[in-house]
């Protein structure tokens, strides 16, 4: 495969994957030009031949996720149980202008000078 433009014009219509009520999803060789396009990959006739079983093979991989009951299953946002382990933010005892200030090669009363960087 190599990364370029659509063979032709024909391509403009994108016509994407849907979720069927009953079986898997599958691809056509109209639906696998159409996503090659979107993703700005030229597959020839040979190469697309190839991939489709493969990917149809994938795609079908996953029906049996179709099975599953989740009725009383939750969403959720990570599979794992995160929680947030940062600290409360609270303000502290910290260094004086002027301590901060002591060691920078350039300097005004009250603030860093740096180089110009926009005109």
């Amino acid at each position: 495969m190599r990364v370029g433009k659509a063979q032709s014009e024909s391509h403009a219509a994108l016509v994407f994957l849907a979720p069927r009520k009953y079986g898997h999803m599958t691809l056509t060789h109209e639906s696998l030009s159409a996503q090659a396009f979107a993703a700005r990959i030229a597959l020839d006739a040979a190469q697309a031949a190839r991939l489709l079983p493969e990917l149809n093979a994938m795609l079908a991989s996953f029906a049996v996720l179709e099975q599953v009951n989740t009725e009383n299953v939750q969403p959720l946002c990570h599979v794992l149980n995160l929680q947030n382990i940062m600290r409360e933010d609270e303000a502290k005892q910290s260094f004086t202008r002027e301590q901060l200030l002591a060691n920078a090669p350039m300097r005004t009363d009250e603030a860093f000078v740096v180089p110009k960087t926009v005109d």
